[in-house]
Formats: C-alpha cells, sequence, structure tokens
C-alpha cells in the first residue's frame, strides 16, 4: 500500500487527500475507510491546499451501487461512490499548495470509476494533462475499458514527480465521446529524506576490521550482534542453555508440526508452521530460511532477546533449536494471525469496532513501552508493522518478531532506521 522504491530513501507526507463530488462537507474516514485515512470534501477548506479555477459545466455525480476497491491503495467506497463530472466537455481545478513547492519527490495518486449508467450507444473518454515533469505529460482515459467495467476502480499513479505551487489538472472530453471527463479522488504526498544517523559506527565498524587484533577492537560493541564466527554462535547457544532457555530436539519439532504439514506464514526470517506439543500446547514454529537475508546474526539475536524478556503484550518465546544446520525458533500459537489479516481480510474478519481497535493500538503500545522502558538497557524493534501484531482468542495484541532489534545502551547513539519490510505509515 502506498509503496514505491523511493521510500527506500525517503517519507511519504501526505499533503492533499481530496473527496471529488462529495454530498456534504465532512470528511470521509473509519469506519467508511479500515485504514483510518481523512478524506476531505472537495467542498471544505483545507490548511494544506486549496481548489480554485473550477471549469464550469462541473457537476457532482453520486451513486448507492457498491464499487469494487479491493486492490492498489483501496480507497473507501464511500469516497469511490462520488465524483465530478464536466458536462462541457471539460473538467479542470487548480491546486494551489499552500506553503509546498515541489521539485521532484512527489507522488500523486487519482482515482477513477464510471458510476453512472450509460446508455450502450455511449461513451466516455477524455485526455488528462499533468503538469509534472520537465512538460506536460498527456495521459488518454477510458475509465470502464481501464478499470474493466463499470463501478470498478481505475488508479494510475505517478512517482518522483515536479509540482508547481498552482498545480493545474485538466480533463478534455475527446472528439468520439459523448460523456465528459470524470473524477473521483486524487491524493499527493511529499517524500522527506530520511535521516539515517550517524555514520560514526560505520567508521568504526571499517577500523575494527582493520586492526581486528587491537585490544580495543576486541572490547566488543553491539551486544545483539553476534557475528559469524562458529566459536561465538557456539558459546552463545551454550549461554543460553545454561540460563534455562528451552533447546527443542528437531524430532519433537516434526512430530508436532507433523512434518512441517501446515502453513500459518511466511516472513524475512523464513517459513512458520502450526504444530502442537504433546502435552496439547498449540505452537508456532518459525524455520530459517537459508536463502534469507536474515541470516544466523537475527536467530541468535532473537534467541538472546526473547529468553530475557516477557511481558503480556509480547508474543511467548517457547524455545529454540540448532540442529543439522536447521534453525528453529518457537512461540506461542496466537489463534486470530496477524492485524494485517483483520484490516485487510476478507469482510468477515475486517475489525468494525472502534473500542476493540482502540484495545490492540493500546496493546501493542504497551508492549513497545516494555522494551523501551522497561528494560535495560531499552530494546528498539526496528520493524514494527501489522504483520508483527498478532492477535490471541480474544482479539488482544502481542508484539512478534524480534530478529531485527537492538540493545540501546543508556546515553549512546543508536541507529533507529526501519529494517526488514519498508511499508507505508499515514503521517496522519
Amino acid at each position: 500500500m502506498y509503496y514505491s522504491e523511493f521510500e527506500r530513501q525517503y517519507l511519504m507526507f501526505m499533503v492533499a487527500r481530496i473527496n471529488f463530488g462529495a454530498l456534504s462537507n465532512a470528511s470521509v474516514r473509519y469506519p467508511d475507510d479500515p485504514f483510518d485515512r481523512i478524506w476531505e470534501s472537495d467542498s471544505s477548506r483545507s490548511a494544506n491546499y486549496q481548489l480554485v479555477d473550477v471549469s464550469t459545466g462541473t457537476q457532482k455525480v453520486a451513486t448507492t451501487k457498491p464499487v469494487y476497491v479491493s486492490w492498489d491503495e483501496e480507497p473507501p467506497m464511500k469516497v469511490m461512490q462520488t465524483a465530478v463530472v464536466g458536462n462541457n466537455g471539460t473538467l479542470s481545478y487548480t491546486i494551489y499548495l499552500a506553503n509546498n513547492n515541489f521539485q521532484r519527490h512527489a507522488s500523486a495518486y487519482l482515482y477513477f470509476a464510471e458510476i453512472e449508467d450509460l446508455n450502450p450507444n455511449e461513451t466516455r473518454q477524455f485526455g488528462a494533462r499533468f503538469p509534472w515533469g520537465p512538460t506536460h505529460l498527456e495521459v488518454p482515459v477510458n475509465v470502464m475499458e481501464n478499470a474493466g467495467g463499470k463501478y470498478r476502480l481505475y488508479e494510475p499513479v505517478f512517482f518522483d514527480i515536479s509540482l508547481p505551487l498552482l498545480t493545474p489538472l485538466k480533463f478534455r472530453q475527446t472528439n468520439d465521446s459523448s460523456r465528459g471527463p470524470i473524477l473521483n479522488a486524487f491524493e499527493i504526498f511529499k517524500y522527506n529524506l530520511i535521516n539515517f544517523g550517524s555514520l560514526d559506527s560505520t567508521a568504526m565498524d571499517s577500523l575494527v576490521s582493520i586492526y581486528p587484533q587491537k585490544e580495543w577492537a576486541q572490547e566488543g560493541g553491539d551486544p545483539c550482534k553476534f557475528g559469524n564466527s562458529p566459536t561465538g554462535q557456539s558459546k552463545l547457544l551454550r549461554e543460553l542453555d545454561a540460563e534455562s532457555t528451552y533447546r527443542f530436539e528437531l524430532s519433537e519439532i516434526t512430530v508436532a508440526t507433523k512434518n512441517f504439514e501446515k502453513v500459518i506464514g511466511k516472513g524475512g526470517f523464513g517459513t512458520v508452521y502450526y504444530g502442537k506439543l504433546s502435552d496439547r500446547t498449540e505452537i508456532a514454529v518459525k524455520v530459517h530460511d537459508i536463502k534469507s537475508k536474515q541470516g544466523i546474526d537475527e536467530f541468535l539475536n532473537e534467541v538472546a532477546l526473547l529468553s530475557r524478556i516477557h511481558h503480556r503484550n509480547l508474543v511467548k518465546f517457547l524455545g529454540y533449536s540448532q540442529e543439522e544446520d536447521t534453525n528453529i525458533l518457537v512461540y506461542e500459537f496466537m489463534n486470530e494471525g496477524t492485524l494485517t489479516e483483520h484490516l485487510r481480510g476478507p469482510p468477515e474478519k475486517k475489525i468494525v469496532s472502534w473500542l476493540q481497535r482502540m484495545e490492540i493500538a493500546e496493546d501493542t503500545a504497551k508492549g513497545i513501552e516494555y522494551l523501551h522502558k522497561g528494560c535495560s538497557p531499552a530494546i528498539i524493534h526496528r520493524d514494527l508493522k501489522t504483520s508483527n501484531i498478532l492477535l490471541d482468542q480474544n482479539m488482544r495484541a502481542k508484539v512478534s518478531d524480534f530478529g531485527l532489534s537492538k540493545l540501546m545502551p543508556d546515553g549512546s547513539h543508536i541507529s533507529t532506521m526501519v529494517k526488514g519490510t519498508i511499508g507505508y505509515l499515514d503521517p496522519e
């Protein structure tokens, strides 16, 4: 959702999110938008932008019929059920981007759906003229053809574009079209460069690699990074065994999972399987994929962290297995799966209660607060996302996946740059 290659260097900052053809001045948000984005009415005034120079003949249209929106950015159906049309053959606006002048590093999302019942001999085709890039971009649009039918979403997206302070949007009916242009919604995002923090650690790592035998180079460092030397790994695992961290036999895991029969998830570390121990305890078994970018360091990191921390809003770590070059982490099984499944899954799984969403947010916050304030030194998760928030049978949330976490010694600097899967976080 809202993902692009530029997010490896930039964070997305929402500047404008406009619901065209809105039936009132009220914004559309949760529960109409399950992601609680705020879609501002084109009739209301915004602090971030103003709509000016509206073309004559612009008319609002609406429908009560369902509109298929379940792909790409998934705009809410209520937004896509309204639109503006240019009855004089032209639909144009100028968007005044107050205090925002984009010299590249912006993105624009346009949302179209045919929500009028056209007669068999009627068509709606129009040219769209945009001011991005060094010259204006002309794009032909046939909403029904592009969307695959009526009442379906068509969403063209433009990345890494420049937008002037006064940004014109112009749509003009083609000569072979019997209906004027249509527009349902529009979004503009600005890219803010990510601050990757101090480069001191990179410089020190370089020095250590040049002078590995020096006494100062062997004093340690980040206690969560155990290196790749087999000696270091073996020593760590012996220490974990001494601390009563349960070490499963591979055969025990194989029996519990019925030879790794049921897959319940996949991630950067590997595949997660369902299992049941001899005492009927349900477990989630995470098996390391040798092709994964998250390697033995992350495995040892997660074992070391989880064996030392305990909180009701963190997924309970039951033990590990390292045998025959197979690295396995064992957790309690969370019956209701990930938060992602309940936000973006089928209607019967989606969480519609605002109170329930607030409870999940509170549970997550308590788990993160424990890592930040209840642990000494503090622990920074660095890969917090909805797929790493799991729900139990009572829909209470627990934070999972500590493979990319880092300890933060008191008073020192640490990079908190996001690791793992880079995704979208709405700045609202």
